[in-house]
């Protein structure tokens, strides 16, 4: 749940980024996401 929530705001975030700072925040992202599991 806290996951889903969590995932929700990041996506909301990476939209507003430009395109250079979305594929760093992606990156972060992901790395933090698996660092959850």
């Amino acid at each position: 749940m806290a996951e889903a929530i969590a995932f929700d705001i990041a996506t909301e975030l990476i939209i507003k980024l430009s395109s250079q700072e979305k594929s760093a925040t992606n990156n972060l992202v992901k790395v933090w996401l698996e660092e959850l599991k």
